[in-house]
């Protein structure tokens, strides 16, 4: 998911740039135009810190969780105890 969303927006910068190269506006009468894309510039290595959205600090936050409970029951298993 981390990295379709990067993919997404650098795809999203390209199409803008391209389109500006070329002159889409005026092939489809003004109806786009290259600041219709957002972000205007984007950097594959920063673009985590320059969005970052709620929602996705909490599949983050779930994604840890499952980690620890997957490692915690390997563990527990590896060891033999038995929870109920």
């Amino acid at each position: 998911m981390h990295d379709q969303r990067g993919h997404a927006i650098n795809h999203g910068a390209l199409a803008s740039r391209m389109a500006k190269e070329l002159g889409l506006k005026e092939l489809f009468g003004g109806t786009i135009a290259p600041s219709d894309a957002v972000p205007a510039a984007t950097n594959g290595e920063e673009i985590w810190t320059a969005v970052d959205h709620a929602i996705y600090a909490a599949w983050g936050g779930l994604m840890l969780a499952f980690g620890v409970a997957n490692t915690a029951i390997i563990i527990s298993t590896a060891l033999g105890l038995k929870w109920f």
